[in-house]
């Protein structure tokens, strides 16, 4: 009896300590939590039809461009990461779409690290620039 007593008090104070302590609201979404629209290209508002899906667990970026769907696989952690490269449908579209898909390729390739800012955006950001994305509604 003393044990379970014990054992639970245990749990408590465990979940207790992970609480927020300082009146803060909670962390920014993560970053596997549903489609991101893709809003901001190199600083440049992105052209319509281009978003994300990102499975932590299968290390992988599902995606479109606005005119080619993708995948690509990443290694590593979102803060240290490493990705191979993209797989994706051939169709043609006309510029600027064609334009915009050629930087996010470059962007995913050169990639090493995804993060939510505390704006709520996702940041994909590595050696070869960065892209930002706006979280769909549910």
């Amino acid at each position: 009896m003393y044990m379970k007593i014990a054992l639970a008090g245990l749990c408590l104070l465990t979940v207790a300590s992970c609480s927020v302590s300082d009146g803060q609201s909670a962390a920014p979404a993560a970053l596997d939590v549903g489609r991101w629209t893709l809003v901001e290209v190199d600083g440049v508002a992105a052209e319509p039809g281009g978003w994300l899906e990102i499975s932590l667990a299968d290390g992988q970026v599902a995606g479109s461009t606005g005119c080619n769907d993708f995948r690509l696989q990443f290694k590593g952690s979102p803060e240290a990461m490493t990705s191979g490269p993209i797989g994706s449908t051939k169709k043609m579209c006309m510029d600027p779409l064609m334009a915009q898909e050629r930087r996010v390729y470059e962007i995913l390739e050169a990639a090493t690290r995804m993060e939510v800012d505390d704006g709520g955006k996702l940041k994909v950001s590595g050696t070869r620039g960065y892209l930002r994305a706006d979280l769909d509604a549910p």
